[in-house]
């Protein structure tokens, strides 16, 4: 036993202490806070998304004229936005 360096009795001792502890509480509990977490922080982002749908509705009730071109330049103006929330957000 004197050959044994002391850090890696102090690593032992920490280890075992450890590992006769993981026994209290079962790794299923644990690995359920992380997912609840990881799902929770998900969800926050994926609500902070923004939606074209809102800006799709005023800008074809603003849009005068014919259906086709308030659906082209609609179109074409969500399209960009949706292409601006990308770029913000990668």
């Amino acid at each position: 036993m004197t050959n044994i360096p002391f850090g890696y009795r102090i690593f032992e001792r920490v280890r075992q202490y450890f590992g006769a502890q993981s026994e209290s509480i079962p790794m299923s509990f644990v690995l359920g806070f992380y997912v609840s977490l990881v799902v929770k922080r998900w969800w926050e982002q994926y609500k902070l998304l923004p939606w074209p749908d809102t800006l799709a509705l005023f800008i074809s009730a603003g849009i005068p004229g014919a259906v086709s071109t308030a659906n082209e330049c609609g179109v074409g103006t969500v399209d960009s936005v949706t292409y601006f929330v990308i770029l913000i957000n990668s």
